[in-house]
């Protein structure tokens, strides 16, 4: 249970590598929680088959959820994480590597990134 934190420029880039099973249409979307200095700002997803973002609006940036744990923690506790529909790309059989970033005016404020789910999507773009 981790997630990324730390933008503090649009050069700022994770990368998964994946095995994508069979051609198609996936639905990108980002758990990611911002503050209100980061609304505005964009998630962009890259791959070698293309480019979305996502303009993120309403700030989400919760408070980690309280904990039965009777001895402190060294790892981070659970919080709850917005979901963030960014978009479709499209991938065929093989490895793919897709990054992250984001884009924003403001560089003062938090963004945490804490996963990246593609699902099948329809063929309508």
């Amino acid at each position: 249970n981790d997630w990324i934190t730390n933008w503090k420029s649009p050069l700022d880039t994770v990368r998964w590598v994946l095995e994508v099973e069979e051609d198609g249409l996936f639905e990108v979307i980002a758990q990611m929680n911002v503050n209100d200095k980061m609304a505005g700002a964009s998630v962009i997803i890259k791959s070698c088959t293309g480019m979305i973002s996502h303009k993120i609006g309403e700030p989400f940036f919760p408070e980690n959820l309280p904990s039965d744990d009777r001895v402190e923690r060294g790892e981070v506790y659970e919080k709850p994480w917005k979901s963030l529909p960014v978009g479709k790309l499209e991938l065929k059989k093989g490895r793919h590597t897709i990054a992250v970033s984001v884009n924003s005016q403001n560089w003062n404020g938090e963004a945490e990134l804490k996963a990246l789910l593609l699902k099948k999507a329809n063929k309508e773009l």
